[in-house]
Parts: structure tokens; C-alpha cells; sequence
């Protein structure tokens, strides 16, 4: 049993290496996990793979396949009674429907995840999703609600001393003051950013191997890391 989980596992971890590589197999070994996770009762792992797959058909633009893997998911996770899974539902939903410029509908499903990831006492869970909501607003031009969103994100980083986040953070924040043309504003936040940016920048590619510059939109939300 314990060798047939460690299996699944290798599956999902394949099947997110290739995801970015050679997507068919990457659903081919999604799709093993799931035979495997069935077999064995792995009702978790069965739940992963499944959103696994949906993320798959998301990056295609087959958002009507996306939308049943992440259905099968919620129902498995639901009959466990597992909240944290439940979330990630939420959350990988909530950026489907933000694909397919559904704003609404994805705000209603990052608060159904906040929600959770209060109950949870994530608070990393939280600073991701009022980030993710800051986006949403900033895609629709909303700019003085990103604001806000970006706001409580930072204000959760600064809190845990993640300095990496609050450069992210901070240059979010100048760059929406700048199109509300405020350079006053947007200057303080992008000088917040470059200082903290510098000081981390030996230690930038090694560990993050992303630029800031990378960093900013980043408006895909294929995994939920932090919940």
C-alpha cells in the first residue's frame, strides 16, 4: 500500500514537471495517478490529480474539460470532509473563471477560498488570495480596489518578514498608483521595492530563479502553494 501510494505521488510530481514540457505527458501521468489513486482508495491523491488534470485542459483553453476535472475533485474532497482540498478547489476555480473574463464569479470563489484559509489560520493561504483579488481588480481596471487587496497582502508579508513578497508587493503597489497617475505614491512604493530588491538581488537567481520583472503580473494561479 505504502509503495502503491509513493507510486501516485511520482505520477503527480511527473505530471507537473512535464506540464510545461510536453504537456500529453503530463495527462499521461495524471491520468496514471488517478487509475493508481482509484485502486488503491487514495481519495486525496485521486482529488489532486484530478485538478492536476483540469489545470492541464485550463492552459489548452478547454475550459469545459478544465471545469469537470475540478467538479470530480470538489465532490471527492467534499465526501472526505477535506477543507484544505476544498480550497484549493476554490481557489483553482476562481482562476478558471478569470480566464475566461468572468470577474464576478471569480471574486465570489477567492472569497469562498479566503474564507477557508481564515478558518485554516493560513495566513500565507491569505496574503496569496488577497493578491490574486488585487489582480482581478487590476485586469478590469478597477485600480483603487487592487489597491486595497495589494495593500492586505503586504501588509500580512511585512508581518512574516517575507522580504521577497514585500518587493512584489510594493511594486504592485507603485505600479497601480502610477496609472492612476499619481507619481508621488508610486514613487515611495518603488523605491520600497528597489531597496529590499537590491539587497536580496545576490541571492535573487539562486533562489527564486525569477527576475522581480517576472514577477509582475503574474496573473495564473496553476497551483496553490501556500494553502
Amino acid at each position: 500500500m505504502k509503495e502503491d501510494t509513493s507510486r501516485v505521488k511520482l505520477f503527480i510530481e511527473l505530471g507537473n514537471k512535464y506540464r510545461f514540457l510536453e504537456i500529453d505527458s503530463s495527462f499521461t501521468y495524471f491520468h496514471k495517478a488517478i487509475e493508481l489513486a482509484e485502486k488503491i482508495d487514495a481519495k486525496g491523491f485521486e482529488a489532486d490529480a484530478l485538478i492536476d488534470v483540469g489545470i492541464n485542459h485550463q492552459i489548452q483553453g478547454t475550459y469545459d474539460s478544465t471545469k469537470q476535472y475540478f467538479q470530480k475533485s470538489l465532490e471527492i474532497a467534499s465526501e472526505m470532509g477535506d477543507r484544505k482540498r476544498i480550497s484549493i478547489y476554490y481557489a483553482q476555480n476562481a482562476g478558471l473563471y478569470h480566464d475566461m473574463g468572468l470577474y464576478d464569479s471569480a471574486v465570489a470563489d477567492y472569497f469562498k477560498c479566503l474564507s477557508m484559509a481564515k478558518e485554516l489560520s493560513t495566513e500565507s493561504g491569505q496574503a496569496w488570495l488577497y493578491n490574486r483579488l488585487g489582480v482581478v481588480y487590476y485586469d478590469q481596471g478597477l485600480f483603487d480596489e487592487a489597491v486595497r487587496y495589494y495593500l492586505k497582502a503586504l501588509e500580512i508579508r511585512e508581518k512574516q518578514g517575507d522580504r521577497w513578497q514585500m518587493t512584489v508587493g510594493y511594486n504592485n503597489i507603485g505600479e497601480m498608483y502610477r496609472l492612476q497617475d499619481m507619481p508621488d505614491k508610486a514613487l515611495e512604493y518603488f523605491k520600497k521595492a528597489l531597496a529590499i530588491h537590491e539587497e536580496l538581488k545576490p541571492y535573487e537567481d539562486r533562489e527564486h530563479g525569477s527576475s522581480l520583472e517576472e514577477e509582475w503580473p503574474k496573473a495564473r494561479n496553476y497551483l496553490v502553494i501556500y494553502i
